[in-house]
C-alpha cells in the first residue's frame, strides 16, 4: 500500500513534468525519487540446522553409487556427529539416517562435511 502511494505521489509530480521546461523536469523527477524511502526486502528467516536429543534426521545424499560410498558416508556421519546414534546409509533411497543422542547435534556440519567428500546432501525435513 505505501508503494502505491509512493508510485501516486510520483506520478503526480510527473503530471506537471510534461508542460515544464528540461530543468524543471530534472528537478522534479530528483525530487520525487529522492524523498521515497528505500527499504531492503524483510530477510528469509534462518533455517535451524540443529537437531535435538531423540530427534530422527534423514539426510539426502546424492551421487552414492556403490558400497564404498555408503562406508564413506556413514563413517564420516559416526565421526562427524557426536552423539548419532543407530546410523544407516541407504544406497537405494539416497540416503542416511540417524538418531541425535546428544543434547542437540550440528546437522549443518554433517551436510556440509558429506558434500566436501563429494557426495551432496541436505537435511531432508
Amino acid at each position: 500500500m505505501k508503494n502505491l502511494f509512493l508510485l501516486g505521489s510520483l506520478l503526480a509530480s510527473l503530471g506537471a513534468y510534461a508542460t515544464c521546461d528540461e530543468e524543471t523536469k530534472t528537478d522534479a523527477v530528483t525530487k520525487a525519487l529522492s524523498t521515497a524511502p528505500i527499504t531492503a526486502p524483510a530477510a528469509a528467516p534462518a533455517v535451524a540446522q540443529t537437531a535435538l536429543k531423540g530427534e530422527t534426521v534423514v539426510l539426502s545424499v546424492r551421487k552414492m553409487h556403490c558400497g564404498g560410498c555408503v562406508s564413506k558416508v556413514e563413517k564420516l556421519v559416526k565421526e562427524t556427529v557426536p552423539g548419532a546414534e543407530g546410523v544407516t546409509v541407504d544406497l537405494e533411497k539416497k540416503e542416511a539416517r540417524f538418531t541425535c543422542n546428544a543434547s542437540s547435534c550440528d546437522v549443518g556440519k554433517v551436510t556440509a562435511a558429506i558434500t566436501k567428500i563429494g557426495y551432496p546432501a541436505a537435511w531432508a525435513r
